[in-house]
């Protein structure tokens, strides 16, 4: 003799409650995974030195690539300007990127003055 399995199938009204109680909580976490992130940004700010806040803000914000990759490697050599220039780290991926290389890619050496990364093939990234 077979026995027969019933499969249970919740009620549209009890999957649309369940979905809205789901959107529900990921909008609590990802609520709270903001102030976290703006918490930790408010940290670090009071710590990086005013020239550089205003480049730090614009990576954080997503506004620019090229103020990410500056203030990343200024805050990996605690916002030194001079020891990112004389970084020794050949391994980072960043290393071609870093601002403040001397040379003629970088001739004043000021935030914004290098030249858009290239690629492989020599042309320009967008």
């Amino acid at each position: 003799m077979t026995t027969k399995t019933r499969e249970t199938t919740a009620s549209p009204k009890a999957m649309a409650k369940t979905q809205i109680t789901q959107q529900q909580e990921y909008r609590t976490e990802t609520s709270k995974s903001i102030s976290k992130r703006q918490e930790q940004i408010a940290k670090r700010l009071a710590d990086i030195p005013k020239i550089y806040r205003r480049i730090y803000e614009q990576a954080v914000k997503g506004k620019s690539r090229k103020a990410a990759i500056h203030a990343f490697c200024l805050e990996c050599v605690c916002w030194q300007k001079e020891e990112v220039r004389r970084c020794s780290d050949f391994g980072c991926a960043l290393y071609a990127l870093r601002p403040y290389q001397e040379g003629a890619n970088h001739s004043d050496n000021r935030p914004g003055s290098a030249p858009e990364s290239q690629d492989l093939a020599g042309g320009r990234l967008r």
